[in-house]
């Protein structure tokens, strides 16, 4: 099972330790030839290799597919083992996506450069922008009170103890204040620009609803784990469930509950940290082996 990251930290370099393997250089030189266009004739891979963090921030969905995008192309040529099947959390969907087949890398480079833009343009409408705070400590029921009583969205339910919420930055600014006094809660701000998955959101679905009409979808290689907690197969249902997921919270805690019942018994990260999987383990216990790419590839 490949589990794919959503945008999370960025670092200067990323993605340069993969450029030696010709299987990742391959992905890079069809992403830069892909994204050229859309960039100004820029490369992307030079903005993940040797951009600035300004850089980075301003195409950070682009960057982060494309670099487990040639993530991916190592992993399957070195393992040479059929997923069983893949998911992802938010932007790390596409990454999924594009390792099932469902899409092509030129289109998934479209898909996320648009996306990438939809959501700005979104955010530009919310007065002083939008913000996401991590919140461990609370259950669902919890984080549901506190959206409801600070009027914000719960944007993920990472696991039975954690997930983010996401609204107007002046509203999410005062999370914390809000659970100062609740004993073993914490608050993390989120370095992302943007109200993703809440209704702040809406514009952005909106944007790109005619976008995913013109990129083909097909039936996914794998089975498709999608932020919903549902496995979706058929093409027009996956375009259907990227568009809901603008406005929709990830609930990646009932995609590790589908994953246990699926019987499956390794979850592979495709990233260079264990974030994914930690969901995975304190949702699943040791039901489910977890691993990241470092793992598998280790001194190669």
């Amino acid at each position: 099972m490949l589990g794919y990251q959503g945008q999370g930290k960025l670092e200067e370099g990323m993605g340069s330790d993969l450029k030696d393997f010709p299987e990742a250089q391959e992905v890079y030189d069809e992403a830069d030839q892909a994204a050229a266009p859309l960039l100004l004739g820029r490369k992307i891979s030079e903005i993940c290799f040797n951009g600035s963090m300004e850089d980075l921030l301003e195409h950070a969905q682009l960057a982060k597919f494309v670099v487990s995008a040639a993530a991916t192309a190592v992993l399957l040529n070195r393992v040479k083992k059929r997923p069983f099947g893949v998911t992802g959390h938010s932007l790390g969907e596409y990454g999924a996506l594009l390792a099932s087949g469902v899409f092509t890398l030129k289109n998934g480079v479209v898909l996320v450069h648009e996306r990438q833009k939809a959501m700005d343009a979104a955010n530009a409408e919310i007065p002083g922008g939008g913000g996401m705070v991590g919140v461990t400590g609370l259950d669902e029921d919890g984080l549901m009170a506190v959206a409801s009583q600070l009027d914000i969205d719960v944007a993920a339910i990472n696991t039975s103890t954690s997930g983010t919420l996401s609204g107007p930055r002046t509203a999410i600014e005062e999370v914390p204040v809000y659970l100062e006094d609740q004993r073993g809660v914490r608050v993390t701000p989120l370095g992302i620009k943007g109200a993703a998955h809440s209704r702040w959101n809406a514009l952005a679905a909106q944007i790109m609803s005619p976008i995913m009409d013109d990129i083909e979808f097909k039936r996914p290689d794998f089975w498709f784990f999608a932020d919903n907690g549902k496995v979706i197969m058929i093409p027009d249902e996956i375009r259907h469930h990227l568009l809901n997921m603008f406005g929709d919270p990830v609930r990646f805690r009932d995609i590790s509950v589908e994953m246990a019942r699926a019987k499956v018994k390794v979850f592979t990260e495709v990233g260079r940290d264990k974030l994914l999987g930690r969901f995975v383990s304190r949702t699943v216990d040791d039901q489910i082996k977890t691993e990241t790419l470092d793992d598998i590839l280790g001194d190669k």
